[in-house]
């Protein structure tokens, strides 16, 4: 269903240490850490009802150890973001940050962080593809401890509401509509990534190394990772019923990201689910609620 050429992503979806230290200044606030202070902790959440608030952090000087379990799993380095992929799928955090001497830091709310993205879209470009970069590390490492469950029964929610896919209909044309018939491959594992989907009507499954992961319906979304990093495909999908999907090119989708906000805030959301997903070994979900949300809270260094 697509071509084998593949494109040179833009310079704008890769990640740039001093554009994000901009968006940081112009969006969030400074902070210190002293030497072992931990800056959040494993299974720690915000709590709303005394205003905090989960936060993103950008490190500006010093280093930050990431743990799990209390061993050390990762290092932060100055110009790298870190903080937590759970606060985006309303969860706990997944990790403890621990200052390895003093540093300086970044911080966004995840409310100063929507304001940001509303203001600099295109800034979600970046973002995402540091989540697909951690998400293909955590593919690979799933597949070779094969601890992926079998999910054929769950499926994930939407990341689109009926509403929003009416208006994506209407704004890409009915052009942009595909049907597909019960048992067609719509993407292989391994394949290029020109296209991707949103699931309008039926169901498709996603498998990896012949194991399915994924079961999708009306509203989710199916290939993004391939299309935001032009890498190869991470999943084999297969209509399990008949299909109609919408089809977006790269072009397309930067152009949505860059001018709807909103579009670019739930694949944020959907791709940050499928890596805790992944992590854990079961299917992914988000939040209905989270459909064009106006409050995200996210993070971007894979814990």
């Amino acid at each position: 269903m697509e071509s084998s050429t593949e494109t040179k992503p833009e310079d704008s979806t890769l990640y740039d240490p001093n554009a994000a230290l901009e968006f940081f200044k112009l969006y969030g606030k400074s902070e210190s850490a002293k030497q072992d202070e931990i800056i959040f902790s494993q299974g720690q959440k915000a709590k709303r009802f005394l205003l905090q608030h989960d936060k993103l952090y950008l490190l500006v000087k010093g280093k930050v150890n990431i743990q799990i379990g209390g061993e050390i799993v990762a290092s932060v380095r100055p110009g790298e973001i870190f903080g937590e992929l759970t606060p985006l799928i309303l969860s706990a955090r997944s990790a403890t940050a621990i200052a390895d001497g003093p540093c300086r830091l970044m911080s966004l709310s995840d409310k100063q962080l929507i304001l940001g993205l509303k203001k600099q879209p295109e800034f979600a470009l970046m973002l995402m593809n540091l989540l697909v970069r951690y998400l293909r590390k955590a593919v690979t490492e799933t597949k070779s401890f094969s601890t992926f469950s079998e999910s054929k029964n769950s499926i994930k929610n939407a990341v689109f509401d009926v509403k929003t896919r009416r208006s994506l209909i209407q704004k890409l044309g009915d052009q942009a509509i595909v049907n597909v018939p019960k048992q067609r491959v719509i993407f292989q594992e391994g394949g290029s990534g020109m296209l991707m989907y949103v699931v309008l009507e039926g169901y498709v499954t996603s498998s990896i190394a012949d194991r399915v992961v994924e079961r999708s319906g009306p509203g989710s979304v199916i290939g993004e990772v391939a299309l935001i990093d032009q890498k190869k495909r991470v999943a084999k999908v297969v209509a399990e019923t008949n299909c109609s999907l919408l089809a977006f090119n790269r072009q397309i989708f930067l152009d949505l990201v860059k001018s709807q906000p909103s579009f670019g805030i739930s694949l944020l959301r959907a791709l940050a689910s499928r890596l805790y997903s992944c992590r854990a070994g079961r299917p992914s979900t988000v939040s209905s609620s989270s459909s064009f949300s106006d409050q995200p809270e996210a993070h971007f260094t894979g814990f």
